[in-house]
């Protein structure tokens, strides 16, 4: 079960992906505290971890405000994680074992709903892309992916992307796991590419 300070942390965080809380809004310790049921210290910690992941900036002796993000650092931030499960492909075509890659197929069967009340942007989209890291062994690749996935959801709700709402991912999805497990390292990321909407030729 969940402390007071973990569910207040995960209040705001979807607060701040699911655009509720504003870049025009000021966040202050002590109204923290008093909604979420906890101490101005752990208040405090809990706004303090959200600067340190880039969701919040601090001003002292005032208050939190939420970071903004730019339409041009929402491309970069899926460069970046492009290129993270890019090495997860390439790890999963060398070392993966084929009968867990073939498990993840149940996941492409599932729709794109939320798979934790705690965190309603943790999709079984984004489970996929975690699962799929999480397949190599590597803990660091699905703890780096994580933050690149909550930065999407966020891009999505700010920037209204259509296309992102409207896609079928288990397509994507299917056809990646198809060719990780042909070991065809070029298909399966030309198909990342397609699920991602990223450019080829910026990658």
């Amino acid at each position: 079960m969940a402390s007071r300070k973990d569910s207040a942390y995960y209040a705001i965080l979807n607060s701040i992906i699911d655009g509720t809380i504003t870049t025009q809004q000021l966040i202050l310790e002590q109204d923290c505290a008093d909604t979420y049921g906890i101490s101005k210290p752990a208040a405090r910690e809990v706004l303090q971890r959200l600067c340190h992941e880039n969701y919040l900036k601090s001003y002292p002796r005032k208050g939190y405000m939420v970071r903004e993000i730019t339409p041009d650092e929402c491309i970069q931030s899926q460069q970046v994680r492009y290129q993270l499960e890019a090495y997860c492909i390439r790890l999963l075509i060398k070392n993966g074992d084929p009968d867990e890659i073939r498990a993840l197929y149940a996941c492409t069967e599932s729709d794109d709903s939320p798979a934790d009340p705690m965190h309603p942007y943790l999709t079984n989209n984004t489970l996929f892309h975690l699962r799929l890291a999480r397949l190599t062994g590597n803990r660091y690749l699905e703890e780096a992916l994580q933050t690149y996935l909550d930065h999407a959801s966020r891009c999505v709700v700010i920037f209204h992307y259509p296309a992102a709402t409207q896609k079928d991912y288990t397509n994507y999805h299917a056809r990646i796991l198809d060719a990780i497990l042909q070991k065809d390292c070029e298909t399966a990321l030309a198909c990342l590419c397609e699920d991602l909407m990223v450019d080829p030729r910026d990658v």
